[in-house]
């Protein structure tokens, strides 16, 4: 099943800021460790603010397949994330394409 996975964090906490947390994120977002608890990474994005270090709140969002929340839970920690399940919305431009604007 496929996952929208959410951490907010403030700046001042920021995991970019800590090189040790980033080892330990690292080792965990590795591709033998996710395969073996069945998770893929599908995609990953950051919020500009967080990529420079400057702003107040941060956004990291990642795209995840994955047989549980748990697990993602699990592999995402110490960050407090928020994990929910997706569906790829199949057509999307067509519909927005035909969608009438009042």
């Amino acid at each position: 099943m496929l996952y929208i996975v959410s951490d907010r964090h403030n700046a001042n906490e920021c995991p970019g800021k800590d090189p040790q947390l980033l080892k330990v994120l690292a080792s965990r977002f590795s591709k033998t460790n996710l395969s073996k608890r069945n998770i893929k990474i599908i995609d990953g994005y950051v919020d500009h603010s967080c990529v420079l270090q400057t702003g107040q709140d941060h956004l990291c969002v990642f795209i995840v397949e994955a047989n549980s929340p748990s697990a993602l839970i699990e592999v995402f920690k110490p960050l407090q994330v928020e994990v929910n399940p997706a569906i790829r919305w199949q057509g999307f431009e067509s519909k927005i394409k035909q969608a009438k604007i009042a």
